[in-house]
């Protein structure tokens, strides 16, 4: 007689244990609301030792470091810093060699670009054409180039030129120039005059000119410039003018660009 409570008690433990396992496995919000704080307590424990007993352990090696998984962050950029209204055209310096007249882009809206810490790309210049091919009104083409920041010698390296055509005299004209920028995010750009300067004085520019703004907006300066198109030497800052030549394109800064742990 003393054997039934014994025998009782293992069918009771088994169909608790059976219970606990098809609770744990096929429970649903809620039948849990409803369960005691043991039963829940059991099903939890239940799952615990199954996933226990069917993990291994890792014995590859484990890679740390590597890029970040998320797309870096692009900030689109535009640079402004004439007001629009044309004042005239740029002097070629008195020096027998082409000239490309622009601007020297090393702020935006008065800061530095990107704080110096990011990858600048310039997808496209917006620049106000004074004379095309000689004319303030006719259509032709032009060379625009782009170039690194000068150094304290006054030469810059050309990044990439091109010749457009069918830009339009005393307007603003959409030049799909770009190229990407890293270290320095200074950089210049400019269009190309043809005619070669005197080695007795300044000429004007004369024939594919972007015309210059004597003023400026949000307090940014002057950042018009002239160099030498061709070597990228001789540049000459305009300290009382911009060119009417705009740059847009694209920031990505380098705290987003990859990610590390240590």
């Amino acid at each position: 007689m003393k054997k039934f409570p014994s025998l009782f008690l293992l069918v009771t433990l088994a169909t608790t244990a059976v219970g606990a396992q098809n609770v744990a496995r096929n429970v649903t919000p809620a039948e849990f609301a409803t369960m005691s704080k043991a039963e829940r307590q059991a099903a939890a424990q239940e799952l615990k030792a199954a996933d226990a007993a069917s993990a291994s352990a890792f014995t590859g090696t484990l890679a740390v470091g590597g890029t970040h998984p998320y797309a870096p962050e692009t900030v689109n950029i535009s640079i402004t810093y004439d007001t629009g209204t044309f004042s005239g055209v740029g002097d070629i310096p008195a020096i027998a060699d082409n000239f490309s007249f622009g601007n020297n882009f090393d702020t935006v809206n008065g800061g530095t670009i990107g704080g110096g810490k990011a990858t600048v790309t310039v997808t496209q210049l917006t620049a106000f054409m004074a004379l095309v091919d000689g004319s303030s009104t006719g259509t032709g083409g032009a060379f625009a180039t782009i170039f690194g920041p000068p150094s304290t010698a006054g030469i810059a390296p050309s990044l990439t030129s091109a010749n457009f055509a069918g830009l339009q005299g005393g307007t603003f004209n959409m030049i799909p120039i770009g190229t990407t920028l890293t270290g320095t995010l200074e950089f210049m750009a400019g269009i190309w005059n043809s005619t070669n300067g005197s080695t007795a004085g300044t000429t004007p520019c004369a024939v594919d000119c972007v015309g210059f703004d004597s003023g400026t907006v949000g307090g940014q300066g002057f950042h018009g410039m002239a160099i030498e198109d061709f070597g990228g030497g001789n540049f000459t800052p305009n300290p009382s003018a911009n060119a009417m030549l705009r740059a847009s394109g694209a920031l990505v800064p380098v705290e987003l660009m990859n990610f590390s742990i240590d």
